[in-house]
């Protein structure tokens, strides 16, 4: 058996276990991405993304909401699975099964409505730094939670239900 002589912290996270929130929207998140990376295997540019996205989290303590709803829907580059919102126009319907926007309503229930794909350009033209300008109610916040699981459960395999959406629907509550 091989022991460990040298181990030293990348780097030391300064907010993340010292705030509740944080630490509950961290717990999410380390939940969802054992459930999304689970078949995944070696990519530096994911492993990159993560960080940078985890760093950036730590260090802001301001506008920082709907961080949980970004780093999901950021994700989807790189699993393969992003939404094609090529082509959309107002008026559109977005086809969660096909991961298109489609000017007639499909015939099944995985679907968005209008005002919904409206929002999906939006969501997906966001970055970090930006989503605290984002106006979106609690309800909202957890509507759109539910949709973004939803839509990787249809695309990832295995993909199951989060025990840790209870403890983020009580945090920000």
């Amino acid at each position: 058996m091989q022991s460990i002589r040298n181990v030293s912290l990348y780097y030391p996270w300064t907010s993340i276990p010292y705030n509740p929130v944080k630490a509950s929207v961290a717990m999410f998140i380390a939940e969802f991405l054992y459930n999304a990376l689970r078949s995944e295997g070696v990519n530096v540019g994911l492993f990159s993304f993560l960080e940078q996205s985890l760093v950036w989290f730590d260090q802001n303590m301001e506008g920082i909401a709907n961080f949980h709803l970004l780093l999901p829907i950021k994700l989807t580059m790189f699993l393969g699975i992003m939404p094609n919102i090529e082509g959309y126009r107002e008026g559109m319907f977005f086809d969660m099964q096909c991961g298109e926007c489609v000017e007639v309503p499909p015939l099944h229930r995985y679907m968005l409505d209008r005002d919904e794909t409206s929002f999906l350009p939006v969501l997906l033209g966001t970055d970090y730094c930006q989503m605290h300008g984002l106006a979106i109610t609690r309800e909202q916040r957890g509507h759109i939670l539910e949709i973004i699981i939803m839509y990787y459960r249809l695309h990832v395999p295995g993909f199951r239900s989060l025990q840790s959406m209870g403890v983020l629907r009580e945090v920000f509550a």
